[in-house]
């Protein structure tokens, strides 16, 4: 049943129009995040969940596929603070230098 409902996903995002349309209204309601990614980030997220659910599928795994959606929520963490996404698109923190290991570890 997963295997179908996969398909359907991937099948509804290949689509341009109507169903294209109600796939992203359909991808806020599971994921409300969605809605702080600029519009080109949205397409790219669901792109990437459809291939990697595909190839987590296929191996029987859904870790990458949870794992695309973690890594997707935390980009539109950084879209909703206007402080965090400054920095990042600024850039002006390129490589700080080393970082030391956790007191735990010296």
């Amino acid at each position: 049943m997963v295997s179908s409902a996969i398909r359907l996903f991937v099948a509804l995002l290949r689509h341009s129009g109507a169903s294209r349309t109600i796939l992203h209204d359909v991808a806020r309601e599971i994921f409300p995040w969605i809605r702080f990614l600029p519009p080109a980030d949205a397409e790219a997220f669901l792109a990437e969940l459809a291939d990697v659910l595909r190839a987590a599928q296929d191996i029987d795994n859904p870790g990458p596929a949870m794992q695309c959606v973690v890594e997707w929520r935390h980009t539109a963490e950084a879209h909703a603070a206007p402080d965090v996404r400054e920095v990042l698109v600024r850039g002006e923190y390129d490589d700080l230098g080393p970082v030391p290991p956790p007191a735990a570890e010296r």
